[in-house]
């Protein structure tokens, strides 16, 4: 069939095609690129840290260093001070800030406590290799890694005497009514004392006190559960958010599962809670996850490399990195901005975890060891579990 003089259907789309394009060149129809980020307000070269920043109320901004040294920063990027925190190259924990300014480091085989002033305050022998990632802060508890790979109740109180040890001392985290919730293969809730837990997941398994050392409990039988729990947080009701090597895992107040959700969260990080309920999750399968409350995908970003743990704004904003680039994306899931830092901060297994100050200024470190300071115009969420280790000062509680 042909048209007019001659011209073929065919012929006459492919020259309407052609037309289009042209105008569309013309007058810049085509999609407009993704908003440049704004511009840092300062730089400055603290040297490699694989440890969150950890932010006081005076905008004071303390970083732990992969050589072991605790840097602490004034918000203009001048350096107050500096002190060797832990062994060079040895796995450690930290910084969090007590209520009372103190900064808290666990190195390998000791614990670490200084003043703001960077003087030493506590240097105590504990006996871990440091390998759980986090601590948990309370007004008069710091719980922590300890001997044997265990959990420690240290009273900051009572001479800094050890209250309790549980034999598996990973990642505690603590409820809004004081329960700490800690472990690896499974979890354990206490509340008060490991003579009565609150609970053990999964059931089945049990407290018994250790016969060589009082105040000891192992948990038994041992090696019964294998649940590889990398990362955990939770929300103002009580509902626990479970990092898994096989994917995530919702608990409720009293360890009874809720959901699960497949995708493996990122090695090392920790789901996020919004204001409004929305959970926040970083996956290995290159995606940033939206889930509603009940574990149903809201949406989710697909990343070009590693995804960085996220960050929650005040105005909604997520931020998280994806290799070297930091995005800025919008509760809808839409791209705000993205911004393209010096160097890769997604490596092996580098977090990439941002901080983010009363002022509006977001932190983070590259692998080249480059602290940025960025402008983002938004705090700090308001919300149970907004940043890695809940808030600012990485205490590892609830935000109420």
């Amino acid at each position: 069939m042909v048209l007019g003089a001659g011209i073929s259907i065919h012929k006459k789309a492919l020259l309407l095609l052609v037309a289009l394009e042209l105008v569309c060149s013309l007058v810049a129809c085509r999609k407009s690129p993704v908003k440049a980020g704004p511009t840092a307000k300062w730089t400055l070269h603290i040297g490699p840290s694989n440890h969150p920043l950890a932010l006081d109320q005076d905008g004071t901004i303390y970083a732990l260093l992969d050589s072991g040294v605790l840097m602490a920063i004034d918000p203009s990027g001048t350096t107050k001070w500096s002190q060797q925190a832990a062994a060079p190259r040895k796995l450690a924990i930290g910084p969090a800030i007590g209520s009372d300014g103190a900064i808290y480091v666990v190195g390998h085989n000791h614990l670490a406590i200084f003043n703001p002033d960077g003087s030493t305050r506590t240097d105590m022998y504990l006996g871990t290799s440091a390998r759980s990632g986090g601590m948990a802060l309370t007004g008069d508890r710091l719980y922590a890694q300890c001997m044997r790979a265990g959990l420690c109740a240290i009273n900051l109180a009572a001479g800094m005497n050890v209250d309790w040890h549980v034999s598996e001392g990973a990642l505690p985290i603590v409820q809004p009514d004081g329960t700490v919730i800690f472990g690896f293969d499974s979890l354990v809730a206490i509340r008060s004392s490991p003579q009565l837990p609150q609970w053990i997941f999964p059931r089945g398994g049990s407290l018994e006190p250790d016969s060589d050392h009082s105040g000891w409990f192992d948990i038994s039988p041992m090696g019964y559960a294998h649940l590889g729990v990398t990362g955990l947080s939770a929300a103002n009701d009580g509902t626990i958010y479970v990092c898994r090597e096989v994917g995530l895992s919702v608990l409720d107040s009293s360890g009874q599962v809720k959901w699960e959700f497949a995708p493996h969260p990122a090695s090392g990080q920790q789901a996020l809670v919004a204001a409004d309920g929305t959970i926040y999750v970083a996956s290995d399968d290159r995606h940033l996850y939206a889930l509603r409350p009940d574990g149903k995908v809201l949406w989710k970003i697909a990343t070009t490399g590693l995804t960085g743990q996220p960050l929650l704004g005040s105005a909604g904003t997520i931020f998280f990195m994806d290799t070297r680039t930091l995005h800025a994306v919008g509760a809808d899931g839409r791209n705000k901005w993205t911004l393209d830092l010096d160097s890769l901060v997604m490596e092996y297994s580098q977090i990439g975890i941002p901080s983010l100050s009363d002022d509006g200024t977001l932190y983070i470190v590259t692998r080249a060891g480059t602290l940025y300071a960025i402008p983002v115009g938004e705090s700090l969420m308001h919300s149970a579990w907004p940043k890695f280790q809940a808030n600012l000062r990485n205490s590892g509680q609830v935000n109420q």
